[in-house]
C-alpha cells in the first residue's frame, strides 16, 4: 500500500466525524493542537504496527489519517454558535494516500475530512457545513473536475461503521451549498467575516468613547460650541454600532443558521459598518477613502490629544 497507487487528482470527498473530546477548551484548540491530537490517534490506531507513515506536515512525519479537519473556533456562546475553520494536516493532500475510508480503492481516490465531535445524538451546525462548502469551492483543484463526489464514511467503508452518524443528513446540503452558494452566502458568517466586523466595531467604539473619558467631557473642554455639535452625533453613531451588534447576535447567536428567522443579511451589516466608518471619518475630518482602518484627525484628533495630555 503506497502513494504510487494514488489517483491524482482524486474524485471523492469522504466526510467523517472525529469522535473527538467535546468541550470549550477543545473547540478553542490551536491548529497545531488539533494536528497533534489526530497524529496521536492515527499513530495508535490507523498506523498501529507501522514504524513510518511516509507522510509529512511542514516536513515532519505525521500519522494523521485524513488531510483536513473541520474544526470550530470556540468563539460563540455555545457549540451551535461557533464559527468554523478548515485545518490542513498533511503536506500533499492530492498526492498522499491517507488511510481513512476503510476501503483501499477509495483511499487512493479520495480526500477525507474529519469533523470535531460526535454526531450520534445531535446535528452538525449548518455554519460548519457552509465552512466546508466554501473550502471546496475555493480549492476545487484538489479534485478531478474541480468538484468532488461527496460521500459519508459509511457509504464507502468496507468495515462496519456508523461514521459520520447524523452528519449524513448534511450531505445534500453540502452539495447544494457548493453548487448554489448565492442561496446561502447572506445567512452565514465565516470566521474571517465575523473577526473583521468585530474588529471594526471595537475600533469605532473606542474612537467614540475617547470623546467622553476625560473630566468635564473632552469635547466640551475644547469648545462648548463643538460639544453641542459633536456630542449628539457621536451618540448617534454609538447607537448605530449597538444596533449592528444586536443584529449580529440575532443571526443565530452571531454565526447564522440559514433559518427563516435570520432576517438580516450579513451583507447589509457589512455595508452598515462601512457607512458608520465613513460617517465617523467625515465627522473627524479624516479621509473617508482610506482602505485600512480609520485615521484620526480634525476635531477628534484634538480630543484624543487632550485625553493623552498633549496639546490640542
Amino acid at each position: 500500500m503506497s502513494d504510487s497507487q494514488r489517483i491524482n487528482p482524486p474524485h471523492y470527498l469522504v466526510w467523517h466525524n472525529a469522535v473527538s473530546p467535546e468541550s470549550l477548551e477543545v473547540r478553542q484548540w490551536s491548529d497545531d493542537q488539533v494536528r497533534s491530537w489526530f497524529n496521536a490517534v492515527g499513530k495508535s490506531r490507523t498506523y498501529n504496527g507501522y514504524t513510518h507513515s511516509g507522510h509529512t506536515f511542514n516536513g515532519k512525519e505525521t500519522f494523521v489519517a485524513v488531510p483536513f479537519a473541520l474544526w470550530p473556533n470556540g468563539d460563540g456562546d455555545s457549540f451551535e454558535e461557533d464559527t468554523w475553520r478548515m485545518i490542513q494536516m498533511v503536506d500533499d493532500p492530492k498526492g498522499y494516500v491517507c488511510w481513512h475510508a476503510g476501503n483501499w480503492p477509495i483511499n487512493c481516490d479520495s480526500i477525507g475530512v474529519e469533523t470535531y465531535g460526535r454526531y450520534d445524538d445531535k446535528d452538525l451546525p449548518d455554519n460548519a457545513t457552509w465552512t466546508l462548502a466554501c473550502f471546496v469551492r475555493a480549492n476545487g483543484n484538489l479534485w478531478a473536475g474541480n468538484s468532488p463526489v461527496i460521500k459519508g464514511h459509511r457509504e464507502v467503508s468496507q468495515t462496519c461503521t456508523d461514521c459520520p452518524n447524523r452528519i449524513m443528513n448534511h450531505l445534500n446540503t453540502l452539495r447544494d451549498m457548493i453548487a448554489n452558494p448565492t442561496k446561502y452566502q447572506d445567512n452565514y458568517f465565516t470566521y474571517e467575516q465575523k473577526q473583521a466586523m468585530q474588529k471594526d466595531l471595537e475600533y469605532i467604539k473606542a474612537f467614540i468613547s475617547g470623546a467622553y473619558d476625560a473630566p468635564d467631557s473632552l469635547a466640551r473642554r475644547i469648545s462648548d460650541n463643538n460639544a453641542k455639535v459633536i456630542d449628539p452625533k457621536l451618540k448617534l453613531l454609538n447607537a448605530r454600532v449597538e444596533a449592528v451588534e444586536a443584529k449580529m447576535a440575532a443571526i443565530s447567536g452571531g454565526v447564522g443558521s440559514g433559518s427563516t428567522s435570520d432576517t438580516t443579511a450579513i451583507l447589509e451589516l457589512q455595508n452598515e459598518v462601512k457607512t458608520i466608518k465613513l460617517d465617523l471619518s467625515k465627522l473627524s475630518g479624516t479621509n473617508a477613502a482610506q482602505s485600512t482602518g480609520i485615521a484620526v484627525g480634525g476635531l477628534l484628533q484634538k480630543i484624543f490629544n487632550f485625553r493623552n495630555n498633549k496639546k490640542p
